[in-house]
């Protein structure tokens, strides 16, 4: 899909496609094909942090889905985590960057001033 935009009403759109290894431009007019080329243009363009270290199976088992699995959440943070190693060379530097500095206060939400229930609200 081109990056051009007019103002108003989309009426067409283009997209380009791999049909037997050649590229063909197509051409859409209806509301589906803008649908379809959008969501595989979307799907493209922003799945790729699917392929990352953290999101792959023994990462995901140690952090969790979204990286606040404990115990291993707190050890990173006070750099006692024990780092597979099979990890990635990137992927365990990240980790070893992720440690706390010595003499860095941790925040509670005591230090914010929210209760333990306004912390789960947000």
């Amino acid at each position: 899909m081109r990056r051009k935009f007019k103002s108003g009403k989309v009426t067409t759109m283009y997209r380009t496609r791999e049909i037997d290894g050649v590229q063909v431009r197509e051409e859409c007019t209806t509301q589906d094909q803008m649908n379809e080329a959008s969501m595989t243009e979307n799907e493209a363009t922003l799945s790729w942090a699917l392929q990352g270290a953290f999101m792959q199976p023994e990462l995901r088992a140690m952090y969790g889905n979204v990286g606040n699995l404990e115990p291993a959440t707190t050890q990173t943070l006070q750099g006692t985590i024990d780092i597979p190693s099979t990890l990635d060379f990137y992927a365990t530097l990240m980790i070893q960057a992720m440690k706390i500095p010595e003499g860095v206060p941790t925040l509670t939400t005591k230090d914010m001033a929210w209760t333990k229930e306004e912390f789960k609200q947000s």
